[in-house]
Parts: C-alpha cells; sequence; structure tokens
C-alpha cells in the first residue's frame, strides 16, 4: 500500500496532467492507422528479436493503452509527445501531429512512448536514470523502424519516396530528440556488440529486471560505469516541459566514458566502427565514438613516426618530422592510406595533428612545395594554419583566397566536426574582400551543427567561375554563416534574383553543380524555418530543375486553405483554390496563380489578418507586379496608390524589398505607356520616384545592422497581426474542428476544408 504523500503526489500530478493536457479522443482515421502500424511494427520487432513470451506481453499491454490528443497551450511547440505513467495514457501534442501524419517521425514518436511504457510496465525495477531512459526508448524505435525495413516491410502510412530511401539507406531518427543523451547510450553500447552481448542488454532492459541489466553493464565495464551513472550524469532530468539540463552535466559524461573506451576498445574495433558509419545504429553522428577513433589514431601514428625515423627513445615530435625524409612519408601512406586524411576530413583536427602540421610547416620554412609533400597523408590542414599560409604567401583576392581553399581542402568534408567553424572563419575573409565586413558572420563554435548554413566546395567553384559585380556576391555570402532559421526572406529572395540572371543552360558542369548547391541550400533554409511565404517556394521551384522541395505539404496545404478561408470571409475570394490546393499537393510551385488579381478593395482583405493570411500575401503581389496594365487602367492605379500609403504597409507588414519591387515595376511600366495623360498615373509616378530615392538615400546612410533588422522585422510583423477592422473575422486551423463551421464555411463561401 502507497504511503499517505506518495499517493497525495500521484494524484496530484495526475489532475495536473488532466487539467493541462486536454484530452482530445483521436478521430482521424489517418492517425488511427499511425497508431496501429506502429504498434504491428512494435510486435513484429519483439517477436523477431526477443521471444513469443515478450511478444504476447507487449501485444496485451499495448491494447490497454488509450491515446489522446494533448491540446495543451504548454504543449505545443515543446514536445511531441508524453507516456503518463500514472494513469498508463499516452498523449499526442496537436501541432506535432499536424505536421507530421503520415511520416516516418511520427511513428517515431509513437513507438517511442510505447517503449517508454513497456519499460515502465513490463521491466522490473525503476528507470537507472533519464539519460539511459529516454535514448534507450529512441534506440528501440529506431531499432523497431530498421528491423521492419531489413524483413522486407513496406510502411503503408508514409510515402513510397520515404520507404525507398529508409529501404535503402536505413532509418536514423534525425529530427535529434535527446541527442546528446543517445550519443552517450550509443557509446555506451557499442562496447556491447564488440562483445556480443548488445541484444541482450536490450531484452533485460525492456522484458526483464534493470537491476540484472545494470550488473551486466558492470561486468562489461567494470564498476567504471557505475561511477559514472552516480557521479556524472546522475543530476540529468527534465526540469520543465520539453527542457532537459542535459548541457549542464553531460560533459563530464562524455570525458568519462571517453577515457574508459579508449582503454576497452582497440583500434581495429574502431575501425570496424568506422566502416559502419553510414549504418550502424551507434554509429551515426557520434562525436564521441569519433573522438575516441581519432585519439587512437593519433596514439598509433606516433609510434610509427618514432619508428619509422629510427627514433627509439621518445623524445620530441620536432625531432622525429626533422628526420622525415618523402620516402618515409611514402612508408607511412603505404600502411596508413587514406585513414588519417579521412579522419582529419571528418572529424575535429587534434592537438597531435596541429602540432604535427604547424611543425612541419615551421621545418620546412613555409615552403609550400615541400610542405605539401605530406597532404597526400594528412588530406587537409587546420583552419589555423591556413590563414598562416595565407598570410605568408600575402594572399588578399577573393579568387586566390578560394583556390587556397580548394587545394587545402578547408571545407571539404560538410559532415566534418570542425567543418562549420571553418567555414565560419573562411567567410569571413571573402565578407571583407567582397564588402560586407569581416564580422558580418558569427564564428561559431566547433563541432557538428546542421541547423547553420556553411559554405561548399561546389558552390565556391561556381562563384570564382561567374564574372559579377560584388552587390552580386554579397546577395549570395550574406544567407550563409548563421543558423537556417534566422536567414531573413528578403535575403533568400535577394540571392534567387542573382540566380536568375546567371544562365544555367549555357554554363559548364561546375558552375551548374554550384548553382544547384546554392539552391539547395535555400531550400535547407525554407525547410528548417518553415513555409511562411508560398511566393518563396514558387521562386526557388522556378530556378533550374524541376526536383520537388521536400516540405510538409499536407501543412502547407492546410495553412494555405485557413488563408483562402480568412480571405473569403473578409472580401477577398479567391476562385481558383481547388487549382492552387492540386498544385501544392503535387509540390508544383512554380504553376500556382491566385486568381481573381488583387486590387484596392481586395487589399483590405489582409489588413487584420496576417497571422492567416500572410503566407499567400507576397504571391498575390508578385502576381499584381507582373500584370501587363499594372498602370494602364484606374483600378490598378488606385491599388498602386494604396499600397505607396505608410500607414498600409505597416498594416500588411509590406518589406522594404517589396516596396521597392513595386515602385521600380510602376516606373518600369509608365516608361514603356505612350500614354503619360491621367491624374492619377501622373501622381502615383510621382510617389514612386520619392520613395525609391527615400529607400536608396536610406540604405546608403543606414548600412544594415542585422540584429536591429531582425528587431525591425519582428516589430513589423507583430504590429501588423495586432491590426483589426471593424467586423474582422479571424478563423484559425483549431476553429475548422468545431461542429458546423466547415459546413457554414461551405455554404457561404463554397470551399470545403476536407
Amino acid at each position: 500500500m502507497a504511503s499517505t504523500s506518495t499517493s497525495k503526489r500521484k494524484k496530484s500530478d495526475l489532475k495536473r496532467i488532466k487539467r493541462e493536457a486536454y484530452r482530445g479522443d483521436i478521430t482521424s482515421q489517418v492517425i488511427k492507422d499511425n497508431i496501429e502500424e506502429s504498434k504491428y511494427i512494435i510486435y513484429q520487432f519483439v517477436r523477431n528479436n526477443f521471444g513469443e513470451e515478450e511478444a504476447d506481453l507487449v501485444e496485451k499491454l499495448l491494447k490497454n493503452i488509450p491515446m489522446y490528443i494533448s491540446y495543451s497551450p504548454e504543449d505545443q511547440d515543446k514536445i511531441n509527445g508524453c507516456y503518463v505513467p500514472f494513469c498508463n495514457e499516452i498523449y499526442l501534442v496537436n501541432n506535432f501531429v499536424k505536421r507530421s501524419m503520415g511520416t516516418v517521425d511520427f511513428m517515431h514518436t509513437i513507438i517511442h512512448e510505447c517503449a517508454h511504457a513497456i519499460s515502465n510496465k513490463i521491466s522490473k525495477g525503476l528507470k537507472i536514470n533519464t539519460v539511459i531512459e529516454e535514448s534507450f526508448v529512441n534506440i528501440f524505435a529506431e531499432m523497431c523502424i530498421n528491423d521492419y525495413y531489413q524483413r522486407g516491410g513496406i510502411i503503408k502510412t508514409i510515402s513510397k519516396k520515404a520507404n525507398h530511401e529508409f529501404q535503402n539507406n536505413g532509418y536514423y531518427n534525425r529530427h535529434r530528440s535527446y541527442f546528446k543523451e543517445g550519443i552517450f547510450s550509443r557509446s555506451m553500447m557499442y562496447l556491447s556488440r564488440v562483445d556480443g552481448s548488445e541484444m541482450d542488454l536490450f531484452k533485460e532492459y525492456f522484458f526483464g529486471s534493470k537491476k540484472i541489466f545494470l550488473n551486466e553493464l558492470i561486468d562489461l565495464y567494470d564498476r567504471d560505469i557505475l561511477d559514472i551513472f552516480k557521479n556524472s550524469i546522475n543530476k540529468i532530468r527534465r526540469i520543465e516541459v520539453g527542457v532537459m539540463n542535459t548541457d549542464k552535466y553531460i560533459g563530464k559524461g562524455f570525458k568519462d566514458l571517453s577515457r574508459v573506451l579508449m582503454n576497452l576498445l582497440t583500434l581495429d574495433d574502431l575501425r570496424k566502427y568506422d566502416s559502419e558509419k553510414r549504418s550502424g545504429l551507434y554509429n551515426i553522428e557520434n562525436d564521441l565514438m569519433d573522438n575516441v577513433y581519432s585519439k587512437k589514431i593519433d596514439m598509433k601514428l606516433e609510434i610509427d613516426l618514432y619508428r619509422i625515423v629510427g627514433i627509439i627513445n621518445t623524445k620530441t615530435l620536432q625531432e622525429a618530422l626533422l628526420k622525415l625524409s618523402r620516402n618515409d612519408i611514402k612508408d607511412l601512406l603505404s600502411y596508413w592510406g587514406d585513414e588519417i586524411a579521412n579522419k582529419n576530413f571528418s572529424f575535429e583536427y587534434t592537438g597531435f595533428m596541429k602540432q604535427l602540421t604547424a611543425n612541419w610547416y615551421r621545418i620546412n620554412n613555409g615552403e609550400l612545395s615541400k610542405f605539401n609533400q605530406i597532404m597526400p597523408l594528412i588530406g587537409t590542414i587546420p583552419i589555423e594554419l591556413f590563414e598562416t599560409i595565407l598570410k605568408d604567401n600575402n594572399v588578399n583576392d577573393f579568387q586566390s583566397i578560394v583556390n587556397f581553399t580548394l587545394k587545402y581542402k578547408i571545407i571539404n568534408n560538410e559532415y566534418g566536426f570542425e567543418y562549420g567553424h571553418n567555414s565560419d572563419i573562411l567567410l569571413s575573409m571573402i565578407n571583407e574582400k567582397i564588402g560586407l565586413g569581416s564580422d558580418f558572420n558569427h564564428i561559431g563554435e566547433r563541432g557538428r551543427d546542421e541547423s547553420k548554413l556553411n559554405l561548399s566546395e561546389d558552390m565556391l567553384k561556381a562563384m570564382v567561375s561567374i564574372e559579377m559585380p560584388d552587390e552580386w556576391f554579397q546577395k549570395i555570402f550574406k544567407i550563409y554563416g548563421q543558423s537556417k532559421a534566422s536567414v531573413f526572406n528578403e535575403d533568400i529572395y535577394d540571392s534567387i534574383d542573382v540566380l536568375k540572371y546567371i544562365p544555367f543552360s549555357k554554363s559548364p558542369c561546375i558552375v551548374k553543380n554550384g548553382l544547384m548547391r546554392i539552391k539547395g541550400d535555400i531550400e535547407s533554409c525554407v525547410i528548417e524555418k518553415g513555409v511562411d511565404d508560398l511566393n518563396l517556394l514558387r521562386e526557388i521551384d522556378g530556378l533550374y530543375s524541376n526536383e520537388k522541395i521536400p516540405v510538409n505539404l499536407r501543412k502547407l496545404n492546410d495553412d494555405v486553405e485557413v488563408a483562402i478561408i480568412n480571405l473569403a470571409v473578409n472580401g477577398y475570394r479567391i476562385t481558383n483554390g481547388e487549382e492552387i490546393k492540386y498544385h501544392i499537393m503535387k509540390g508544383d510551385f512554380r504553376n500556382i496563380r491566385i486568381e481573381p488579381k488583387l486590387d484596392a478593395k481586395k487589399l483590405n482583405a489582409f489588413v487584420g489578418t496576417y497571422d492567416t493570411t500572410n503566407i499567400l500575401f507576397n504571391l498575390v503581389m508578385d502576381d499584381f507586379l507582373q500584370s501587363r496594365e499594372l498602370t494602364d487602367n484606374d483600378e490598378n492605379l488606385r491599388t498602386c496608390m494604396k499600397l505607396l500609403n505608410s500607414d498600409m504597409k505597416d498594416k500588411l507588414n509590406i518589406s522594404d524589398r517589396m516596396e521597392k519591387r513595386l515602385c521600380l515595376a510602376i516606373q518600369n511600366e509608365i516608361s514603356k505607356s505612350r500614354d503619360m495623360s491621367g491624374e492619377l498615373k501622373n501622381i502615383v509616378n510621382i510617389i514612386s520616384k520619392k520613395h525609391i530615392s527615400k529607400i536608396e538615400k536610406y540604405e546608403e546612410l543606414f548600412p544594415e545592422n542585422k540584429d536591429d533588422r531582425a528587431i525591425d522585422l519582428i516589430r513589423s510583423a507583430v504590429e501588423a497581426s495586432t491590426y483589426r477592422v471593424g467586423n474582422r473575422q479571424i478563423i484559425r486551423s483549431e476553429d475548422l474542428l468545431k461542429e458546423g463551421l466547415k459546413e457554414k464555411i461551405k455554404d457561404d463561401y463554397g470551399i470545403s476544408y476536407e
């Protein structure tokens, strides 16, 4: 019988959960299908790997766990789902469901939460710690999905393209939940793979006893692993919804586990680990194991270096390098092959390798022809030495900097540990040469960061092959060196404008490859940010190839439909809504058009509905600017007048770029017009000229400050969202779930939200 205090705590926790996580019954058949298929995949994995008895236990458990949708505001953008052990219930968070339904990430989350239930209800004993529990259920989910594919299974609720990719390349949890916790556990478990006890340990954790599991770990690691659990990671826990204090304590855990693995794993063990880099469960994006492997190479290389030059009693590295001949380098290369070079491309440049390259450069007095003799062995050089070489050789122009970058492969491997850091420093050098300023980009920390947009060899090769004014270079390079989510749409538009000017079809392959890479970089920014501007997708899709942009089409379609509904409710009835939605679901953005075109009256529909209609505004504006009769009829001129009103600019969050485009389009059309009569046309002409002059003077007097501009854009968006016009009605996606509202919208506006 539970103590009174424990009983009270459980009741209190349950009450809180019920209050914060409103129970929403799952009615969507698509979600139900995802859940049932996820449970089936779990069952098959357990039966095939752990036995019939365990599979029966899982089947019985999962049948009795209800799943609900959480509409709790606290949860929406912080977590994907949760398992509540007190009432044995699973909640899937509404926002996550909407953006992930029908994807493997959605199924991973379902399996993840089910694995918590298995660990809690079937396994004996309490969880060892949060790090092990959360990372193990993540690994369990990956195992389930990969095992299903390896046995020829096809997941019915995800796309054919996704199935094909996972069949060929395997599945890896790329949405990075509990990422650092995962690195710790994957590294810890690699020793069990070498030992052959891997699946026995997992079986014990989920279906046996956590005490026995811990004892078996101690058998593998001695009591070192227990010390790490107690003294290094025991304080890691959830401190609020969706927030872990992992970063504060995991570093010591990594350091201690790394030390233990260095003693227990051989270089051959680690070579096997590295050979499984693209397929192994523990091998992908594992910086801890990469570091152990790298240090093992350094230890062996140093021994080989002293041996090959005939130094018996180790003295200094410099002494060994002084004796190193070209033939000695060849001998080292014949043994190591490209292992050291690949290591330097892929992992952090270690202290030993920095010392080796720096000493070699000094010994050869900076003479590059002699220094370069070691390049086949080491592959690339540390960024600090690269900077020294540029300085010693008076390399000051863009072309030469890029040529040296390519020669020494400074950013050769985009998955490399130091790649982002090297890219930042290189970008700072380039920006200074093309007029952006050396401090334009933040120099990031060492380490992998897929959220950042880094330079690449392909784009650099293209840039040095194209003659462009500095202004064009600035527009391209401005989007690099920062997090993808923080790249401004305005800057993306500017880079697209440059790409449009470059004749793709007539360009050599080296330029085509670079342009395609830049387009891919732009796409990755939009994907990371989330689509808030359909016109941006149309512009990107209009570049070069017909490859589909991998955005969440279902969510995009929903967002556009909500925008169409809000515009209809407030006076702008888009007549080709079904056509727009058809193109979206086909991923065909380049052919999307809005009908009817914008006019002064329809413009009012966007005022006060910013939050829901902004996704269509630039598309509508762009179609309007491309009108053949932009300045040749009074209706269009009145619309231009309204758009040039400063108050309207604030209300609609019109960017400086769009305002400038509007004015230039007006000027261009008026210059081509033979008929300059009409008071309204003359007024619009004068106002647009004044606006252009004002914008250009402002740009000249106040060079853009990135931080200030970010604040201004946020402020503009907030201000635009606060405008409310009389009788304005705002309909949001969750409103469309209300009984009767969908029918009313259909009856009143002919819009179906099915």
